[in-house]
């Protein structure tokens, strides 16, 4: 309990230090007695000289207002060898005293040194002399007290202590020293000194790591965290070196100056490893796995320890699998599949990175690295379960064979492989799988398969895209979601790879950036879309199709008839899309109106419009081009424009042909005008 509470009121002190004292660390402890004992010895004493004021706030504990009273009570209370609390049971924080006594008929000295000089020392009670002369002198011979408590810090490398026979009787002395700096030596000649055993207060010195660590200060194991990973023993004020040993691993070591106990505390940072060891070829866990380096242990299957911060370099060993040495890197919490592969078997397959992360709708690069147990030939590579962009042996592109395999050739060397995969547009963990295919130099067949799982991660930000893409311009939005601020990158790809367009833009935390990114031509695109420096990349497929197709580029008319132009026209949106169709041409003069078609078409449907138009009668030429446009309602920006050749053809006495519209009744006559012209020739002969 005592303890507890000197704990408390020592967080409310300011640091301690040996060359500089904080008013509020002006304090003793007094062990073993109780509050009363206490209370009534401090009542009955008389002070001599002066007297210290201080303030009682129980459990042991006085405290006092400055220095000089805190000095003056762990002085003699008599002025010589008398004290309040006997030093042995009483704790201080700082500070020497040295008592001296002695009587002389003659001259008689005593010397002190102290270990460093240049630190503040105070002469505290002077001597006594009632028949006869002492006093107490730094080394330069000055007197510095007498029968007085001399509060007088000052830096000094001696003091000496004198007494002499003044003739009027026998000389005594006594009294005490008080020095911040330790004492190197006493030299005694007839006055005798010696140094008073206070004890020093402890401050707390708390470390914190992973539980069941052990701790270790200036060499010395202490103790072990407990299940919070918290451990704390106390210490005089000073300079310690601290470690922890972690599962067996030591950490770096740590300075730490102990002052008070603000902030006397060692923090260790670790990371929660899980070691998981499965057969390279089955997948299935191993037990038994023995484990050398940096860290000692026998893996079943899995393994979890905790491990300080750094780089170690484990050994894998189990009889029958050939070794693995895998380098690891501990700077937070880590997931670690290691494959051992049997002694049979002809390749060992490790990969780079170990752990992927990648984004949604984005492409990844894996690295297999090969290692031929022995010599391969013929090696295939298949791959399945992952939509597959590139695939490199040692930085040369390898085409697809038709049977789906890629051609790695003989290994007889460490080689990369690296595989170059789209990620799907679905978050959470996927997976593929590598198997290889090769043989020895006597023709047997070795199977390696391997299982590559990644995790796909969500966008720092959202995608809005237009509900569908076409010819012109079309705006995307990027909607940050992650509360950070980054710059985006937009990259137009066409089929060619090549950049159509970009631009780039900032985005602060759940800010919405909105780009217009035009397209000219239908055909097949990519939007590539980074952000934080290329750390993040997604892929948007765009195709954008024709959605208006020219029916008739070719039509013919005579003159003054009526003309007419189809268009094919789709309308993928999922909602009504309203249109303006015109024909322009040399064929119209100035004074007649352009022909003008208005129509809608309801979502999802295509539709063939037709375009009528009235042929004008004083041509010239028997051919002639005008141009077809189509306009969103109410825009000024066609989305289709295309020629259409008009072939003007002789008109007949009848309107028949040259895609003119001709009305029922007149076909009726001119059948029956027909029919009675053959009737009058056939009864004339």
């Amino acid at each position: 309990m005592v303890k507890k509470i000197l704990f408390i009121l020592l967080s409310l002190l300011a640091v301690v230090s040996i060359s500089a004292v904080s008013a509020e660390s002006y304090m003793v402890k007094i062990d073993g007695l109780s509050d009363d004992v206490i209370n009534q010895t401090l009542q009955s004493i008389t002070w001599k000289y002066y007297t210290p004021q201080y303030n009682f706030i129980g459990n042991g504990i006085i405290t006092f207002p400055t220095e000089k009273d805190y000095i003056r009570f762990i002085l003699p209370y008599d002025g010589g060898n008398a004290f309040a609390f006997p030093p042995e049971i009483v704790e201080i924080p700082y500070g020497y005293v040295v008592t001296f006594r002695g009587s002389a008929s003659r001259s008689a000295s005593c010397i002190i040194e102290f270990e460093d000089y240049t630190m503040p020392s105070t002469i505290a009670i002077g001597g006594y002399t009632p028949g006869g002369g002492s006093g107490i002198y730094d080394d330069s011979g000055n007197r510095l007290s007498g029968n007085t408590y001399a509060y007088n810090l000052r830096p000094l490398n001696t003091i000496v202590i004198k007494v002499w026979d003044n003739g009027v009787g026998p000389s005594w002395t006594k009294g005490a020293i008080f020095s911040k700096a330790p004492v190197k030596n006493i030299t005694n000649n007839g006055i005798s000194a010696s140094i008073v055993q206070y004890k020093r207060i402890k401050y707390p010195l708390t470390i914190k790591t992973a539980p069941g660590a052990e701790v270790y200060v200036d060499g010395v194991k202490e103790g072990t965290t407990d299940e919070n990973g918290v451990f704390t023993t106390f210490k005089e004020p000073g300079t310690y070196t601290v470690k922890v040993v972690i599962s067996g691993i030591s950490s770096i070591e740590k300075t730490v100056d102990v002052q008070s106990d603000i902030n006397n505390t060692v923090s260790f940072d670790y990371g929660t490893v899980n070691i998981k060891v499965v057969d390279g070829l089955s997948g299935e866990s191993l037990a038994g796995v023995s484990v050398s380096g940096d860290l000692t242990t026998t893996i079943d299957g899995t393994f979890t320890t905790n491990m300080p911060y750094g780089e170690y370099t484990l050994i894998f060993h189990k009889g029958g699998y050939w070794n693995d040495t895998r380098t690891i890197t501990v700077d937070g919490d880590k997931n670690i599949t290691i494959e051992l592969f049997p002694t049979k078997s002809i390749l060992k397959i490790s990969q780079t990175p170990e752990d992927i992360e990648t984004y949604p709708s984005s492409m990844f690069e894996v690295v297999l690295n090969l290692e031929p147990i022995q010599d391969a030939y013929s090696t295939k590579l298949y791959i399945t379960g992952v939509d597959v962009i590139k695939i490199q042996k040692n930085g040369i592109n390898i085409p697809e064979s038709n049977d789906g395999s890629y051609i790695i050739g003989d290994l007889k060397e460490p080689t990369n492989v690296k595989i170059v995969f789209a990620t799907p547009d679905s978050t959470g963990g996927h997976q593929f799988i590598v198997r290889f295919i090769c043989s020895d130099i006597l023709g047997n067949e070795y199977v390696t398969q391997k299982t590559i799982t990644y995790q796909v991660q969500d966008l720092p930000f959202i995608v809005q895209q237009p509900p569908s893409w076409s010819i012109g311009d079309n705006e995307v939005s990027i909607i940050e979601q992650s509360g950070d601020d980054y710059s985006v990158l937009l990259m137009l790809k066409n089929a060619n790879g090549s950049v159509i367009w970009s631009k780039s833009g900032a985005l602060s935390a759940y800010d919405t950036q909105t780009f217009t990114i035009p397209i000219t031509a239908p055909g097949n695109y990519v939007l590539e879309i980074s952000a934080k420096n290329g750390e993040v990349t997604t892929y948007v497929p765009i195709t954008v199709v024709e959605p208006i197709k020219l029916l008739t580029p070719e039509v013919e008319a005579g003159k003054g008839q009526v003309a007419t132009v189809e268009l094919e026209i789709k309308n993928p949106t999922n909602e009504v899309k309203y249109y303006d169709a015109i024909i322009t041409g040399s064929i119209f003069s100035n004074n007649s109106e352009t022909p003008k078609t208005t129509f809608s078409i309801a979502p999802g449907e295509t539709k063939t419009v037709e375009l009528k138009f009235e042929v004008p009668d004083d041509l010239e030429y028997d051919s002639y081009e005008i141009s077809v446009q189509v306009f969103e309602k109410d825009s000024s920006k066609p989305i289709f424009t295309d020629k259409v050749v008009l072939k003007i053809v002789e008109s007949s006495f009848l309107p028949i042909g040259g895609g003119e519209d001709i009305p029922t009744w007149a076909l009726a006559v001119g059948i029956l005008l027909i029919g009675g012209i053959g009737a009058y020739f056939i009864m004339k002969r």
